[in-house]
């Protein structure tokens, strides 16, 4: 198990635990010590901890990756430490998945941001930042309704950023 834990990933967790309890409810003592090899193996424990990383940690880890850190603000820290290292984005791909979220007005979601910049890559050769602005609200219109993505275009920019705004799911 890599990345965040999501709902869907907790149900999987839920299960595997019960399963070790229906083995092992008789026997206090090798419950906890399946539950505690089922929880190692499956990567749970280390996604746990990543979870709960420090501010720290997490520049630490970053300025590793890329030699810098691109954000001052703690939100913005975790913004690209989650983009970095759960999602697997490149500091190029969390930059357009940041500029993304400024122009909408909101977090749109990796899985959004993610089509959208493979989308601009394959069909123009570009990052978004270089071509997608404000003026190109319909633009991204099209290229969601061509990728069957649906978004809230209400909050879109009507003025160009001055610089990105973080927006972080919690």
């Amino acid at each position: 198990m890599t990345g965040r834990i999501t709902k869907e990933s907790w149900d999987l967790i839920f299960e595997g635990i019960m399963d070790v309890v229906d083995r092992n409810l008789a026997d206090p003592d090798s419950l906890k010590a399946e539950l505690e090899e089922y929880l190692t193996n499956e990567g749970i424990i280390e996604v746990m901890r990543e979870d709960h990383m420090t501010t720290n940690e997490k520049e630490n880890w970053i300025r590793k990756e890329i030699g810098f850190i691109p954000v001052e603000s703690l939100d913005g820290i975790d913004f690209y430490y989650r983009a970095m290292h759960d999602y697997e984005f490149g500091l190029c791909d969390a930059d357009d998945y940041a500029w993304l979220n400024t122009l909408f007005g909101y977090d749109i979601g990796i899985e959004n941001a993610s089509k959208i910049i493979t989308w601009f890559y394959t069909e123009r050769d570009t990052t978004v930042q270089e071509v997608v602005g404000a003026k190109e609200k319909d633009t991204l219109r099209n290229i969601c309704e061509l990728n069957g993505i649906m978004l809230d275009f209400s909050k879109f920019a009507t003025e160009e950023p001055k610089c990105l705004q973080i927006f972080l799911r919690r």
